[in-house]
Formats: structure tokens, sequence, C-alpha cells
């Protein structure tokens, strides 16, 4: 009988061999430099001055199974050098979910302590790629004594005139759109030292603009020539559709300026007028009308879009006054209108008009 050939030595097997082969390769990955993640640095508000909160705001995307919650970020405090580096961490949390990861955008935010006037260097360590580092510049602005006044109802089909009160004997401003912001350089144009000062005010005019709303920014270079260190004066400059609803004191705009809400009335001796359009801070979807007296509120407006639900905007109207008056709501876009009426001498009820509106995308 011929000899059993010898077995092979767990050291010469081939799934021995097999391991070691991804032992090695594994251990070859390890070695090599992890990639750094692209984030997104955002400082809010720009410019700032001493007075704000700035918040930070970075932005990337996560390969896990836990979703984007996972990234979160801190600050760490400052660091010495010139600009002050200010240090966040983007951190991620352990996922525990033994699921395939997919690739998540991740938007999160800190704000930062107040900080004074200076250069100051926003650091983001990315913690969770080996401590890569991505950076932003910040610059805080003194407060300048300027101060801005803005169109209520600027348009898109002509220039908008921004109006500067300054102190000065021979002003001059020169304006600039920059990535949808409004800069304004402010300084002093004599030629000679002027004998004195006054206070005076000066427009500048911008545009015509798209339809939108743009953060406007003087840096008043009266206190130098360099306008990293200039003292800033905010305000907010917002442009409406010349061919959608532009607000005026009878005219209520609402959802971005689509529609469009009047009121005529009228009393019992005969007299008439309109309803005087009252907007809401903050609110797009609502506002109010006074008849006779600023303080008594007559009428209550509500637009929504219900275009989800039944595929129609939806129209709310709450009265509060038994005198006859017609409301006119009217979707600019779509040139589509209606009117509802109270008559005189009854008292109002809740309209909710659900159906009119047929004009969703």
């Amino acid at each position: 009988m011929s000899p059993h050939p010898p077995s092979p030595s767990p050291e010469s097997s081939p799934r021995r061999r097999a391991a070691v082969v991804l032992v090695a390769v594994a251990a070859v990955v390890a070695a090599l430099p992890v990639a750094a993640r692209p984030l997104t640095i955002v400082t809010d508000p720009e410019p700032a001055t001493w007075h704000d909160r700035v918040v930070v705001t970075v932005s990337g995307t996560v390969v896990t199974a836990c979703g984007p919650e996972i990234v979160t970020l801190t600050l760490a405090g400052e660091a010495g050098g010139s600009p002050t580096p200010l240090l966040l961490d983007l951190v991620e949390s352990t996922c525990p979910l033994a699921a395939p990861a997919t690739s998540h955008p991740f938007t999160v935010a800190a704000e930062l302590p107040r900080l004074v006037v200076g250069s100051y260097l926003v650091v983001v360590r990315d913690q969770a790629i080996g401590g890569e580092e991505s950076t932003a510049p910040l610059l805080v602005h003194d407060v300048s004594a300027i101060r801005i006044g803005v169109p209520e109802a600027a348009t898109s089909e002509e220039p908008a005139v921004l109006r500067l009160l300054v102190i000065g004997a021979c002003p001059g401003a020169d304006v600039e759109v920059v990535e949808g912001r409004i800069e304004i350089a402010y300084s002093d144009q004599c030629a000679v030292l002027p004998p004195d000062s006054r206070v005076v005010e000066i427009e500048a005019p911008v545009g015509p603009l798209p339809p939108g709303t743009y953060p406007v920014a003087v840096f008043d270079l009266g206190a130098g020539p360099d306008p990293a260190n200039a003292p800033v004066a905010r305000a907010i400059l917002r442009v409406w559709d010349a061919e959608e609803c532009v607000p005026s004191a009878t005219a209520l705009c609402l959802q971005e300026g689509r529609f469009r809400v009047e009121v005529a009335w009228e009393k019992p001796n005969g007299a008439t007028g309109s309803g005087q359009a009252v907007p809401l801070e903050g609110r797009d979807d609502s506002g109010l009308f006074w008849f006779f007296n600023p303080a008594n509120v007559e009428l209550t407006v509500k637009v929504l879009p219900g275009c989800s639900a039944n595929g129609r905007w939806w129209v709310f109207l709450s009265g509060l006054s038994n005198v006859e008056y017609e409301v006119t709501v009217t979707d600019t876009r779509a040139d589509v209108a209606r009117a509802y009426g109270n008559g005189q001498g009854q008292f109002p009820v809740l309209t909710a008009d659900t159906a009119t509106f047929a004009t969703c995308p």
C-alpha cells in the first residue's frame, strides 16, 4: 500500500494563507491616512458685530446606519494665536445598529460666546476622521452710529433707494451687491479737512434687484480705510416681485407675495372706505385689517397651502365687525380671485374656503 501524502501544515493551508493575506491587507488599510471629509462652515450674522451672538453652522455628510443625528458640534474654546482660533469639535456618537451604513447629509450648529472686536479663525476639528481641521475666517466689527432707512415696498422693477443718516460735511457711499448681500462703503469725501460736521441724510440707490430678502451692511470707513476694521451698521431690505403683490396701506401680501388681500367697507350711513392692512411680523401666512381705528382690529386673514391634502390653497377669514364689507383675495401668479362678503348689520361667521384656489403647482 502506498503511503498517504503528508497533511499540509496549518501554516501552509489555503484557508490559513487567505487569513494571513486579509490580516495583512487590513493592516495596510489601517496604516493609510483617512481622507478628509469636506465640510462647509458658515457664520451668522455676516458681517458680525460685538453685539451679536454668532452661530457657526457646519454641513457635510456622514456614513452611518443611525442617520445624521449622531453628529454633534461643540465649542471647545479659544487657542492662542493671531487671528484668534475658535475651536469647535465635530463628534460622531457610536451607532448601535448592525445595519448597512449609508451616506446622510447633516447640518449642525453651535453658538459662540460674545466676542470683542477683532479677527478670528473658526477651526472645526473633525474628531471622527483623525482630527482633520477645516477653517473659516470671522471678523467681529464695532457698531457704527450710522442709521439705515430702507423702503417699505421696494419692487423688482426699479432701484431701491437706501437712506443713510450720518455725521459728515461731504459724505459719500459706494454700493455693491455681493453674494446676495448689499454692502455699502461710507466715507467722508472732502478733499480737505472740513471745518465742521453736520447730520445729513444721503441716498444710496441699488438695483433693480430680483425679488428676495437682502441683508444690508454699511461699513463706516471714517474709522479707517480698511473695511475689515470698519464699524458696521445693518438692516434688511425686502424686494417684492412687481408682477405679484406689493404691500401698501390697503394691500396685505401673504405667502411670499403670491396672495393679495384687500378689503372695502361701507357704514350704514353710506360712508365707504378701505381696510387698512396690518402685516404680522415673522408671519407670512396671516395678517389683520382695521377699518376706523388702528387700535380696533376688524378682520383676520390666513392663507395656508393645503396642496398636499386636496391640491388647493386654503383661505380663512374671521370678521369682528357687523358693518358691510367685502374681502377680495387674489392669487397673483394664477390670476384667480374671489370676493367674500358680509352684509350690513350681519354678525360674521368664520369663512373657511378650501376649494376655490386650485392653483397649486
